[in-house]
């Protein structure tokens, strides 16, 4: 229950920061569905020309659920192009997203598709 209130916070003061009153889609966060059946605890980005990772966890502390969304700060992403994103659940398991084109990109879904069974 306190994993889902801190969740809701931090979605909630993220969309509040960014348009109080809009009603159209928010150019300025990337809002991200968790559809895999299990826990998120860590988001990691890299450009995609780029082999290495920034290890901050762009999470921070919350975790995302399975059936929730959560929106991320475009602000994480230093210069425009297309980013690698990769999750990790609480069993260790990795999603990778490839190529997202931040800037022309408002939302992305993880499934089950995405995840990486090569250790």
């Amino acid at each position: 229950m306190r994993k889902i209130l801190l969740t809701a916070v931090l979605c909630l003061s993220t969309v509040f920061a960014m348009s109080i009153a809009s009603e159209s889609p928010m150019p300025d966060v990337l809002k991200i569905n968790n559809e895999t059946g299990n826990v998120f605890y860590e988001m990691l980005i890299s450009p995609s020309d780029q082999d290495d990772w920034d290890f901050t966890n762009q999470f921070g502390a919350v975790v995302l659920d399975d059936g929730e969304s959560c929106y991320v700060n475009k602000e994480i992403f230093e210069k425009k192009g297309l980013y690698d994103i990769t999750f990790t659940d609480t069993n260790e398991g990795d999603y990778f997203i490839w190529e997202v084109d931040v800037n022309n990109t408002d939302e992305i879904t993880v499934t089950m598709e995405d995840y990486d069974d090569v250790k």
